[in-house]
């Protein structure tokens, strides 16, 4: 049962990641990316890099 409930939970995650990094790539296509979109875009990125190397271990 916790297999289940983990693989469940990490299905969420990278579905979630998946999600940011298509918003933080449609932010860099626009024409927004002024200073504060920049610097949502800029924690966004870090928050998905780091989440993305958290599952890699």
């Amino acid at each position: 049962m916790k297999n289940k409930k983990e693989d469940n939970f990490k299905k969420a995650y990278i579905e979630l990641l998946t999600k940011l990094q298509t918003a933080v790539n449609n932010i860099n296509a626009s024409d927004y990316s002024k200073k504060s979109l920049g610097r949502f875009k800029e924690k966004v990125e870090k928050i998905v890099y780091e989440a993305n190397e958290y599952i890699k271990n």
